[in-house]
């Protein structure tokens, strides 16, 4: 039950920084780049974005330049997330890494 709060709380979190990031910014984006996707693979995503994305361009979640990553071995699921999910039981006593260029530390 708790898992499915922070879910949705994840869920309003994002909706809001989406509408956020759009009156922020005003972002008029290129149709020919509006995809969808489900189930995709870490290898066909990072595909697509290295040969269709400028390797310059701001990586936004939900209209946030701020990410988190999240990775389930069991699910063998990988999460980029604009919320840190820090609330987690998972992510008790532990502090999140920062991203830097060419590794994660």
């Amino acid at each position: 039950m708790h898992y499915e709060v922070i879910m949705y709380l994840s869920h309003l979190v994002c909706v809001f920084n989406k509408v956020k990031g759009m009156m922020k910014f005003m972002n008029a984006y290129d149709s020919k780049y509006w995809k969808h996707g489900s189930n995709i693979t870490v290898e066909q995503f990072c595909s697509y974005v290295m040969q269709q994305i400028p390797k310059d361009a701001v990586f936004y979640v939900c209209g946030s330049s701020s990410i988190s990553l999240h990775f389930s071995p069991d699910g063998n699921i990988f999460s980029v997330d604009c919320d840190s999910l820090s609330d987690l039981p998972e992510y008790e006593e532990c502090s999140i890494g920062e991203i830097t260029s060419g590794a994660v530390s």
